[in-house]
């Protein structure tokens, strides 16, 4: 499996049951503090919020390679896996 992000394959990053389901990712944050989130949806259901390791992401997706390299801060979406990733500066992060 390729691996691109810089941060360690066993750092935890937050998800839901609902990409644990196999729904795509579709929604990633990058937060400032670091912290990376992948969801399904635009406004997920934290009550539903998992952590799961980095490396685990990305064999669930390893298209969310293409954005190892977000900002802090930034976020990144898509309509549906194959889709070209926009990305923005995070606006609940400032």
């Amino acid at each position: 499996m390729e691996f691109k992000f810089k941060e360690q394959r066993n750092l935890a990053v937050f998800t839901t049951k609902q990409v644990l389901d196999g729904e795509p990712i579709l929604y990633v944050y990058h937060n400032l503090d670091g912290y990376w989130q992948f969801h399904n949806s635009r406004e997920p259901n934290m009550d539903e919020a998992k952590l799961i390791l980095l490396e685990e992401a990305v064999e669930l997706d390893h298209t969310i390679n293409e954005i190892s390299d977000l900002k802090a801060g930034w976020c990144a979406w898509r309509k549906r896996i194959g889709d070209k990733w926009q990305l923005a500066k995070n606006e609940n992060e400032e």
